[in-house]
């Protein structure tokens, strides 16, 4: 016998055929995958105007990276595009060390959260601050925007009542879908000690008329204020829209709500940061 593949030679450029076309398959989804992320990261850094830009960006860079490498080597046997012409055992090794790099300054960062969170209150007078933040546990930062008529709204001119800061903007198809029930969870609840403050994204809207039908169509009676230069988005790091930050009448942040919510989940998360 002349060899292995001589006498069923069509069949083995066959099963060769199949495994070249499921590498180039795989190859080409791998590039797209890193593409997909790099673009990714780098829409959501720009689109959050600037909120959460040093982690973005560094993913940006990474899935940046390894687009570039894999672009290189395209060409390549499987094996060695697979492991970046690492090799198996240097590619294992890499992985392993990212993975621990990344167990650490996970713990450190969850650690210095904690901290900052479970730190005594300061005293000024006989009044307990606590550190801002936007955990819960923490002190909403402060904020000044205008309304519809140019008036001044404070967040701090709500202390003593619960507050549901919601951000959003009239071309969001969830806020859309969360504003009616906001309405009527303000209508059911106005009597009492809570009050719904909506900031439109003004800075990522086409136009002002949009957002004035937008209230009109929503009926919307609670206090609309308007970010014209997105510095409270970027500041609250909203980066998924709607999104909710109930504060307590002390002014501390009680939850966090990204995506659309039902009535339910506001009287359930007011009742709790009343209590």
């Amino acid at each position: 016998m002349a060899g292995g593949c001589s006498r069923y030679r069509l069949r083995c450029t066959s099963l060769e055929q199949e495994e070249g076309e499921s590498g180039l398959l795989l190859k080409s989804a791998l590039l797209s995958a890193f593409a997909s992320g790099t673009a990714g990261y780098l829409f959501q850094w720009l689109w959050a105007d600037g909120a959460s830009v040093t982690p973005s960006l560094f993913y940006a860079l990474l899935f940046g990276v390894l687009l570039t490498v894999s672009w290189l080597r395209f060409q390549t046997p499987l094996p060695q595009f697979l492991t970046l012409g690492l090799g198996k055992n240097r590619a294992v090794l890499v992985v392993m060390a990212a993975l621990f790099a990344w167990v650490i300054y996970d713990f450190a960062s969850n650690t210095a959260s904690e901290r900052e969170a479970a730190a005594p209150p300061h005293q000024e007078g006989s009044q307990e601050i606590a550190a801002e933040g936007l955990k819960p546990g923490l002190r909403a930062p402060d904020f000044t925007l205008t309304d519809s008529e140019g008036r001044e709204i404070k967040l701090s001119d709500y202390r003593g009542q619960t507050v549901l800061l919601n951000f959003w903007a009239s071309w969001c198809p969830p806020c859309k879908v969360e504003m009616p029930y906001m309405q009527d969870f303000y209508e059911k609840h106005q009597d009492e000690d809570v009050i719904i403050l909506a900031v439109n994204m003004t800075h990522l809207e086409k136009s002002m008329s949009e957002v004035q039908s937008f209230v009109e169509k929503n009926g919307i009676t609670f206090p609309v204020m308007y970010d014209q230069h997105g510095e409270t988005t970027g500041r609250y790091e909203v980066v998924a829209y709607p999104t909710t930050y109930v504060i307590s009448p002390g002014g501390i942040v009680s939850e966090r709500f990204q995506g659309a919510i039902d009535e339910d989940i506001m009287a359930r998360a007011y009742r709790k940061a009343s209590e």
